[in-house]
């Protein structure tokens, strides 16, 4: 009897996901490969020819990284959380509420000085139509 192919899954986006997270916090892959005790080559492999990892390590990467595998398994379909929301609210909750205000009036202040810089042709228009209107003041005898 002939056996039914199994498609292998392709981790290239893994890796390349993987690869970005520990760039973006700067750790070597001689950190992490020694951290998870597994060689620096089959890190390297993960991240750039898309190795299949085993099961361990695959675990131990996606919740280092915080990267939701839902986006690589389900690509249809809107997960839950993304990998940049997860990372968001692994960075926020080891925030005190002090470093948290900080974040929300930054994330303020941006918001409203793109407000701003949307609104200014609009504001600048409507000045220009209340000069084209002003009455000027006239003169009594």
């Amino acid at each position: 009897m002939a056996r039914r192919p199994i498609p292998l899954y392709d981790f290239k986006a893994f890796g390349a996901a993987i690869k970005a997270a520990r760039k973006e916090r700067g750790e070597s892959r001689k950190k992490v490969s020694d951290e998870l005790y597994i060689s620096p080559r089959y890190l390297t492999n993960i991240e750039n020819k898309g190795q299949q990892p085993s099961l361990q390590v695959f675990y131990d990467l996606v919740t280092r990284y915080h990267i939701s595998v839902d986006q690589f398994f389900f690509p249809n379909s809107n997960a839950e959380k993304s990998t940049n929301r997860r990372q968001l609210d692994a960075l926020l909750d080891g925030m005190s509420d002090t470093g948290i205000r900080i974040v929300a009036i930054g994330i303020g202040a941006t918001l409203v000085t793109r407000y701003i810089s949307i609104m200014r042709p609009y504001t600048t228009s409507i000045m220009q139509i209340d000069r084209a209107f002003m009455v000027s003041p006239t003169k009594r005898d």
